[in-house]
C-alpha cells in the first residue's frame, strides 16, 4: 500500500486520472499517428477508462514495474544527457517535425 494507506492510493490514482485527462490526452489530440506514453510504477493505477481512451486515440500507454527507475538510473542519464546535447544542437529539426 501507500503511503496513508487505501485512501491515499486512491486520491494517488485519482491525481494521474486528472493528469492523463488535462495534460497527456489534450497533448495527444495535436500529434498524428500512434503516440506512447511512459509510466513509472502507475499500472496499479491504470482504470478501465484509460484504457479505452488509448485504444480511441491511438495511445500505447507503456507501464514500468516497480523499481525500475533505481536499476536504470545511470541509462537514464546517460540517454537525457545525450538527448539533450542532440537538442541543443539541433533545435530547428525537432520545431520542422512537430510543424506538420
Amino acid at each position: 500500500m501507500g503511503r496513508g494507506g487505501p485512501s491515499w492510493n486512491l486520491i494517488r490514482a485519482y491525481k494521474i486520472w486528472e493528469w492523463f485527462l488535462q495534460v497527456a490526452l489534450p497533448w495527444s489530440k495535436t500529434l498524428n499517428g500512434p503516440k506512447a506514453i511512459i509510466g513509472d510504477n502507475l499500472s496499479s493505477r491504470l482504470n478501465l477508462r484509460t484504457i479505452n481512451i488509448c485504444q480511441e486515440e491511438d495511445i500505447k500507454f507503456i507501464f514500468l514495474p516497480p523499481q525500475l527507475h533505481a536499476s536504470m538510473q545511470a541509462v537514464s542519464c546517460l540517454l537525457y544527457c545525450t538527448l539533450q546535447k542532440n537538442l541543443e544542437k539541433y533545435p530547428d529539426r525537432l520545431q520542422n517535425r512537430n510543424s506538420r
